[in-house]
């Protein structure tokens, strides 16, 4: 008979470890060191040719920023020489205001960040930026490691992103400007028109739909004449309405016509479709 104490257990104490039994340090074998080991190896390069393929992307990415930095800038003046020629000076001197305020924002950043330096060093900073060429200064010390100068309260990356922010808000700011100029002078638009209008102004209807209401109730023949001045995609469901009364009106108008009559003008005539005519007799006379 086997030994009870091998087959039970060995009893749980409920009491916390004293101070002897707490261990102070994990062991070399631990699981959740060799865990912790392994996560952290996967996280770097087991090839360092790889590494440096790395470092070349992030480079690169930061070049290509850069570029694009001033690339958006070539736009800006491009645009502002389309808009001078197409003689809309509000939207040149407003994409003008968003530049320099792009500037003087990163003036004030370079200000900052050097005001403990030498005069001559703020003045170099401050030349990059009116020169548009800090974003890529910017790039070239974040890619080639360099540290921030004594005394300097930022560092190169740093920089580096706040130049980034303020163009991209004084492009924001742009768009918002000229958005909200949009919704005003629409809006003295809606105020200043005629009241009447505004109900018709804007409409649920297709152009389609329009067509066909407007074409139903008309008070004229007049009145129908001028849907037939429109596409005829937009007629098409009332296609045959507009037959009959063609057919049923053109025999009648003609001999108005005969008789002195000025309401079937050639104008009007010239509005009916070949297709529309059911008698090729009365669609002769009025080709």
């Amino acid at each position: 008979m086997s030994n009870p104490s091998k087959i039970l257990p060995a009893p749980i104490s409920l009491s916390p470890p004293t101070p002897s039994e707490t261990p102070t340090s994990l062991p070399k074998t631990s699981p959740l060191r060799l865990t912790i080991t392994n996560s952290i190896s996967g996280l770097v390069p087991k090839n360092f040719k790889h590494a440096k393929k790395y470092v070349s992307v992030t480079k690169l990415a930061l070049v290509g920023g850069a570029g694009l930095s001033f690339v958006d800038l070539i736009c800006d003046l491009i645009m502002v020489n389309e808009y001078t020629e197409l003689n809309e000076q509000g939207y040149a001197n407003a994409t003008i205001a968003a530049v320099g305020l792009s500037l003087v924002l990163q003036l004030i950043v370079v200000l900052v960040s050097n005001s403990k330096l030498a005069k001559s060093r703020i003045l170099l900073e401050m030349l990059y930026v009116v020169t548009f060429v800090k974003p890529g200064v910017d790039v070239y010390r974040v890619s080639t490691g360099k540290k921030a100068a004594t005394g300097s309260r930022s560092n190169p990356y740093n920089e580096m992103i706040y130049v980034r922010a303020i163009e991209l808000f004084a492009e924001c700011i742009l768009i918002i400007v000229i958005s909200i100029f949009q919704l005003i002078s629409f809006g003295l638009f809606l105020f200043l028109m005629n009241p009447s209008y505004r109900s018709i102004f804007s409409s649920p209807k297709t152009g389609s739909q329009e067509a066909c209401i407007s074409f139903k109730n008309a008070e004229n023949d007049h009145a129908r004449f001028n849907v037939l001045k429109l596409e005829k995609t937009l007629w098409r469901p009332i296609e045959e309405d507009i037959r009959k009364w063609i057919n049923g009106n053109l025999e009648g108008w003609l001999k108005l016509e005969d008789e002195g009559g000025e309401e079937f003008s050639n104008n009007k005539k010239a509005l009916i479709l070949d297709e529309l005519v059911e008698d090729k007799g009365l669609l002769t006379r009025i080709m």
